[in-house]
């Protein structure tokens, strides 16, 4: 027999039941069939007669990752006038726009698009990135090709420089430049290949005999027999930077030697939104741009006010700091390659507080619309930064 307590909750249950509609009791009688089996007196298991109905479950919630995403906007027109079309051999979904006329899969814009490496690979690539691994590192645990490692690392940093290129600065921007010994780690005056079974040799002019621009051994060589210039000078590279309050970059190499008016419009200009505030030193390059181009500033000397104050440059003088240690580091990067580099960096401190996992899945998820991804050959055909040329060699 039920005690009054018991009772009690049973009526209560019975009420909340008798409240639904015949769908959602015979779900709720059906469950109570397959899940609570009757005990004979003696405490023995009773068999259960009633016949169990198809259990109805609800459609499982696919893992958030790039084989399962929905595209709602076409990658190549940026219009959202999508109809699915089909699947392509791997299993993927096709779409059809009926905008630009065109078919194209979820992998297209990607950073794994035209790739034949599998998602546990990008997943390792990018985690040894993240972390700063070397390539030959993530190269042993990948089981990869160093070479392959290193193409694919700067595949995912064009792709990201791409994203960071189309984005505005807006409210107080701080801006600064900084100079580093141009790098030409990776320029190699001789190259092998394999051609029907047979090794050939190319010998290539390397950039710095092209371009007519010191190493930093010859720079070396020049300060130890007292023949380098000291401070700024043409043998170094300028980077000009910008960044907003929320951490917002763009930036990268413009000029060899001190920063001018033309460098700074050319390379920061177009990133600068309506409202923004430039916030900068009070050089002679940074006067003439803020007029010529009506900017509302805030030009500080840089000696006294660049760390204190309600305009400063703490924020740029940190990314700086970042970049100078990656710069000078064991696992430094080429100039012809810094501008994808530098983004990369500066994407890292923007999305620092995400967890590894998040940022991994924010690479791989990164679509380009309206742009063509990176190929292969593309990415090692890099030309050495027209800018950086000396105009006086051939």
């Amino acid at each position: 027999m039920l005690d009054s307590k018991n009772k009690t909750q049973i009526d209560k249950v019975i009420k909340i039941i008798n409240e639904l509609n015949d769908n959602e009791k015979d779900l709720i009688i059906s469950d109570i069939n397959t899940k609570i089996q009757p005990f004979k007196n003696d405490g023995t298991l009773k068999k259960n007669n009633i016949k169990k109905e198809a259990a109805i479950r609800s459609p499982k919630v696919p893992e958030c990752s790039t084989s399962k995403k929905q595209i709602e906007i076409c990658p190549l027109c940026g219009k959202s006038n999508l109809v699915k079309k089909g699947k392509d051999n791997k299993g993927n979904q096709r779409y059809h726009c009926n905008a630009c006329k065109k078919s194209f899969n979820e992998n297209t814009a990607t950073l794994t698009h035209g790739s034949k490496k599998d998602g546990a690979y990008w997943d390792e690539l990018i985690k040894g990135m993240l972390i700063e691994e070397s390539y030959a590192d993530i190269a042993k645990r990948t089981n990869a090709c160093i070479s392959t490692v290193h193409t694919h690392a700067l595949k995912v940093m064009s792709q990201i420089l791409d994203d960071t290129d189309r984005q505005l600065l807006s409210g107080n921007i701080e801006s600064d430049e900084t100079y580093q010994t141009p790098n030409f780690r990776g320029d190699r005056s001789v190259y092998k290949f394999n051609f029907n079974g047979k090794e050939e040799i190319v010998h290539k002019v390397p950039d710095h005999i092209r371009y007519g621009i010191p190493t930093a051994g010859e720079i070396k060589a020049l300060r130890r027999k007292g023949e380098a210039s000291r401070g700024l000078s043409k043998e170094k590279v300028c980077y000009a930077t910008a960044i907003s309050q929320n951490y917002t970059f763009c930036g990268g190499p413009v000029k060899m030697g001190n920063i001018n008016k033309s460098s700074l419009s050319k390379r920061i200009l177009k990133n600068l939104a309506p409202d923004a505030l430039f916030i900068g030193d009070s050089s002679s390059a940074n006067k003439q741009f803020v007029k010529d181009f009506n900017i509302k500033n805030e030009l500080v000397i840089s000696s006294k006010d660049s760390r204190v104050g309600e305009y400063n440059l703490q924020k740029i003088n940190y990314f700086h700091s970042e970049l100078k240690r990656r710069m000078e580091g064991r696992n430094s990067f080429s100039t012809k390659h810094s501008e994808k580099y530098i983004a990369f960096i500066a994407w890292k401190i923007k999305n620092r507080k995400l967890t590894e996992k998040d940022k991994i899945l924010a690479i791989k998820n990164m679509m380009r619309i309206k742009s063509k991804v990176d190929t292969w050959n593309e990415i090692k055909a890099t030309e050495f930064p027209h800018g950086l040329r000396n105009k006086n060699v051939n």
